[in-house]
């Protein structure tokens, strides 16, 4: 790596870590424009700056100061240099900061323009906040110098994010003729592939573009919409005189009024295109009046000398930490001849502890002041240090009391637990006899059941079988009885056979008379 002290020549070393990745890519990334501007007017006001990508955060060089710009990304301070001081600057998505994250700075700055989310940071955190609203690049996004021909009536320049964007369906649902420079919409949308420009377009392109386009499309994440951030899409369209239909967030409407048209649900965007329409050169005209306003609130030049006065003011915040301290101290200090050793320990523990709840600046200040501090008591506390050794010498006697009473505390609550273990040891081991007794009892069960289960089967079987050959007798002998039955009925039917009966029935008839007649 190489030396920044060298490279910077004596002046102020300020890194920026911004979320883009370290690799082409890069230049697709909003992140890496803000960051490069961010640069050029830091160079400009007398620091050495240095861009980090989120692959570089970790090769911690000399810093003065670090602006963490953060997007999507987390990054935690690295305090291997405990003279760094580190700056927050909340641009988006704030539903993903945490408290213990803004903790982590010396000074957090929040994009948002809402008090009432600015006063909930404050009270939530320890370190100071203060607004930093999110700006543009004035000397890139300004009114065309010359009138350029519109070549496209409504524009959208951003990515999908996967989802179908609300404001680029309605407007290709109502046949607005809309014009996209954006990655994943041809295969998000490919029935309006037509509409779809190009993945991507150069940040110093953009100007062009605007100059040349009639109105354009603004959206927001939910949570900056919610918090009061917005996107450097509304200032830099703005900026170039192009009006901006945009999602609605109340207080962009506080800060633009009228020269910004709003949107919250499809009836309203399609009422705003058609007003646009119909009222377009007083919308532009109003639009147009707000480039001095633009270019004095929220230019770079104007936040990076926010940026240098909130530093100024963090020292003096420390600054102030650090006096408030020593005055503490020379209070103590004024006591030291009424009070002993451990009266003032215990008062000076208390102040410590309070301080270590404060920022990392603040307690850094107060380490600074702890070798001059501790100078000055033993000045004016006279024997302190021979005083301090038998207090010492004392506080450990008591230590080793406390410890060895300790010790046989705790052995005889282990001796207690031990006594407790066996008994439930022994209470254990019973309880597994017993289960294994059940378990063989239930095995010898199990093993008489499987037993006179297979009996029982086997006489089943032996039943099917004889019930099988009764079924093929019975079967049989039906059989028999049909062929029977069938040869009866063949000599019923004969001649021979009615004849006989016939005949038969006279003799019949006269057998029963004889039998009659004898009895």
């Amino acid at each position: 790596m190489e030396d920044r002290r060298k490279l910077a020549n004596g002046k102020e070393i300020w890194v920026i870590k911004a979320g883009f990745p370290n690799n082409a890519s890069k230049k697709n990334w909003s992140d890496y424009f803000f960051a490069c501007t961010l640069k050029k007017y830091l160079n400009r006001a007398g620091v050495y700056t240095v861009i980090e990508s989120r692959d570089e955060w970790e090769n911690e060089g000399a810093a003065d100061v670090v602006v963490a710009l953060r997007g999507p990304e987390a990054y935690y301070p690295d305090r291997r240099d405990p003279d760094t001081i580190y700056i927050m600057w909340n641009l988006s998505h704030p539903d993903r900061v945490t408290v213990e994250e803004y903790n982590a700075y010396d000074l957090v700055c929040i994009g948002s323009a809402k008090e009432k989310y600015l006063e909930e940071i404050c009270r939530k955190v320890q370190v100071p906040v203060r607004q930093l609203l999110i700006c543009a690049d004035m000397e890139i996004f300004h009114p065309a110098r010359v009138e350029k021909e519109k070549k496209y009536d409504w524009v959208f320049v951003g990515n999908s994010r996967g989802i179908k964007r609300k404001s680029v369906v309605w407007a290709l649902e109502h046949h607005i003729p809309l014009k996209i420079w954006g990655k994943g919409w041809d295969k998000l949308l490919p029935e309006h592939a037509d509409a779809v420009m190009a993945e991507n377009i150069p940040n110093y392109m953009l100007p062009e573009l605007y100059w040349e386009t009639k109105i354009t499309l603004n959206d927001h994440y939910e949570d900056m919409t919610e918090h009061g951030f917005m996107n450097t899409r509304i200032l830099e369209a703005m900026a170039c005189g192009v009006p901006v239909l945009s999602d609605y967030v109340d207080i962009i409407e506080k800060l633009f009024g009228d020269s910004v048209l709003f949107y919250t649900n499809e009836e309203q965007f399609v009422e705003q295109a058609k007003k646009i329409q119909v009222d377009y050169p007083a919308i532009r005209e109003r639009v147009e009046q707000m480039w001095q306003v633009l270019q004095e609130e929220y230019s770079f030049e104007s936040r990076v000398e926010q940026l240098l006065t909130l530093r100024e003011e963090l020292q003096g915040e420390n600054q102030g930490i650090f006096d408030m301290f020593y005055k503490k101290f020379e209070q103590l200090q004024n006591e030291a001849d009424t009070l002993d050793y451990e009266t003032w320990h215990d008062k000076y523990t208390t102040i410590k502890e309070a301080y270590m709840q404060l920022p990392w600046m603040a307690q850094r200040s107060e380490e600074l002041l702890e070798d001059k501090k501790r100078i000055q008591f033993e000045s004016c506390f006279p024997g302190l240090k021979e005083r301090i050794k038998v207090a010492e010498r004392q506080r450990r006697e008591r230590t080793w009391k406390e410890q060895e009473q300790h010790l046989l505390d705790e052995t005889a609550k282990k001796i207690k637990e031990n006594d407790k273990l066996k008994e439930r040891n022994q209470f254990l081991e019973e309880w597994k006899d017993r289960l294994v007794r059940e378990r063989t009892e239930l095995q010898e069960k199990l093993q008489r059941t499987y037993e006179e289960k297979s009996e029982i089967n086997r006489k089943l079987q032996q039943t099917y079988s004889e019930k099988f050959d009764r079924g093929v007798e019975i079967k049989e002998l039906k059989q028999i009885n049909r062929e029977l039955k069938k040869k009866i009925d063949g000599i019923k039917g004969c001649k021979t056979y009615r004849l006989a009966r016939c005949i038969g029935f006279p003799v019949r008839m006269w057998r029963k008379l004889i039998r009659g007649w004898k009895k």
